[in-house]
């Protein structure tokens, strides 16, 4: 489906195919735990995770668990493909956390906000000095 196409059907549950994820796993040592906060059990992301070795804990709206009113799973990464509707929201987030985390994005629009260069300005200043 194509990006513009996501955007205007109004459904931000689109599952990330496996091949997605394996780029990833050499930068994840296989003891690592992972919070996935915008995934069930039957996510790619999660299922390759695990067969990676690592301890896996997802959350998920669907059970009632909201990345945004929640408190912070303890991890060493935070990995997701994120609601895209919400994606400034996330990154805003992610970056008020301060832990290593994967967003599986696309780029097209993922900046479009000026909420967004805005989010990206700070915390380029922050990690560059």
């Amino acid at each position: 489906m194509k990006l513009d196409q996501v955007a205007a059907s109004g459904n931000d549950e689109f599952y990330t195919p496996a091949y997605a994820v394996t780029p990833l796993l050499r930068y994840i040592p296989p003891t690592a735990k992972i919070w996935c906060p915008f995934d069930t059990e039957e996510s790619h992301i999660v299922s390759e995770l695990e067969k990676h070795g690592c301890h896996v804990e997802y959350t998920h709206l669907k059970y009632g668990q909201d990345f945004f009113n929640m408190p912070t799973k303890v991890c060493d990464y935070i990995i997701s493909n994120p609601p895209y509707s919400l994606k400034t929201e996330v990154f805003t987030r992610l970056f008020q956390l301060e832990l290593p985390f994967a967003m599986l994005v696309g780029v097209v629009g993922l900046f479009e906000s000026e909420k967004g260069l805005i989010c990206l300005r700070i915390t380029r200043m922050k990690l560059c000095g």
